[in-house]
């Protein structure tokens, strides 16, 4: 039965990410048009994605004090009528000679990277609460499947859809896919939690339900391998705003390649990675889940390193395919790992601490790429953050395989 709810969750996901994508995609843009300022832009971005960070934690006690399904289908609601009512506004009041313009967009990047955020933990906080962990697997497949389309899909339809209608209509659109999120969610609000499985090792003693974000820090502080996942997810996620923050400047500078190349790797590289989260699930049938996430790791470095050492765009693409494929094996990986061990009790404020720290690393990798951005540096650069990064995670590997048990998490 829960199985075919799963289709309805994936797709509700699947909207909300696509939505969510668009305005990411296309706030720059707009800001751009009206100002005229890389700054400018740039700000609007740094805005969503701050706001974002302090959506995780306030979401993750939301959903272990509230039923995250309706979490889910609210903040949908609400982000829907948000954007229907910047569509009217921007239809009756002309934004191009009003002086409060930017205040308007800095207030729309920050209060949908909030809600983005809350919205995350949520959908993050679903799985573990509804599927036992044997069925765990296929949860994690179908939605994170639902993300790589959205991220795949989001900016050739957003920019199609404002270079066609124009920047009202765009807000009209993005309001009528959030509403059809929420609207696909409602056949999923009459499903009930399941208790948690007794067989797993749930290694987080949190001692009974967390009250405080001090106290889930200290449950995080307690259990050996949260600490060294989330040590290892955070200089990755370090290499990863490096990585994102260089791609066109690699692509136009040093290898002189157009955007329009850059964006058919990518494209085959979100491709690749649906096929990589598919190729885990089933890997993962065989090998254990630590297995899983190390290998991918090791991966990931060899395509930050080849992409460090790339003498053509060839090998630059194929440095970018292992780099996606193995991030979408990586964050399976870890999805799995964190339903076995952390209690669903407190799922939903563990995980929200847990995504607040470990991507406060990825704005960094923009501001080194502006301190450092000497384009014959800019090689140099990741080779040397990837070496610095690396090394440090093959420490924590050793640990792990000194102090941690494979047998336990299978």
């Amino acid at each position: 039965m829960r199985k075919n709810y799963l289709n309805f969750i994936s797709l509700s996901k699947f909207l909300s990410f696509y939505s969510e994508n668009i305005i990411i995609f296309l706030l720059p843009i707009i800001t751009y048009r009206f100002f005229h300022k890389i700054e400018d832009s740039g700000l609007i971005i740094f805005f969503h994605f701050l706001f974002r960070l302090l959506g995780y934690p306030v979401s993750g006690i939301l959903c272990d004090r509230l039923d995250e399904k309706k979490i889910i289908t609210a903040v949908a609601f609400i982000r829907g009528i948000f954007f229907l009512s910047l569509f009217s506004l921007y239809n009756l009041w002309n934004p191009e000679n009003h002086s409060l313009l930017f205040i308007l967009l800095s207030f729309l990047s920050s209060a949908d990277g909030f809600a983005g955020g809350v919205a995350s933990i949520a959908f993050e906080t679903t799985g573990p609460k509804l599927y036992p962990h044997s069925k765990f697997r296929d949860f994690q497949v179908s939605t994170q499947t639902a993300d790589q389309c959205a991220l795949l899909l989001a900016p050739a339809t957003g920019a199609f859809i404002l270079d066609a209608f124009g920047s009202s209509l765009t807000l009209a659109t993005v309001s009528t896919l959030f509403l059809c999120s929420g609207i696909t969610f409602l056949p999923c609000l009459k499903l009930k939690n399941i208790e948690t499985d007794p067989n797993l090792p749930m290694m987080i003693n949190s001692g009974g339900l967390i009250q405080t974000p001090l106290d889930t820090v200290r449950a995080i502080l307690k259990n050996r391998l949260i600490l060294i996942t989330l040590g290892m997810t955070i200089l990755d996620n370090f290499l990863l705003g490096l990585y994102s923050a260089l791609l066109v400047p690699l692509s136009l500078n040093i290898f002189h390649e157009s955007e329009k190349n850059l964006g058919w790797v990518l494209t085959f590289g979100y491709f690749a990675s649906m096929g990589a989260i598919h190729w885990s699930h089933w890997i993962q049938k065989k090998k254990s889940t630590l297995w899983l996430w190390k290998w991918s790791y090791t991966i990931a470095y060899l395509g930050f390193f080849l992409m460090g050492l790339a003498p053509n765009f060839i090998i630059y693409a194929i440095s970018i395919l292992l780099i996606e494929t193995s991030c979408a094996s990586g964050i399976f990986a870890l999805r799995l790992i964190r339903s076995e061990i952390i209690p669903k009790y407190n799922f939903g404020k563990i995980s929200g601490i847990l995504f607040l720290l470990q991507q406060i690393t990825i704005p960094l990798g923009g501001l080194v790429i502006a301190t450092f951005h000497h384009p014959e540096h800019l090689q140099n650069l990741i080779l040397f953050s990837a070496g610095i990064t690396g090394t440090l995670t093959l420490i924590l590997m050793i640990i792990e395989f000194k102090e941690i048990k494979f047998t336990s998490l299978k």
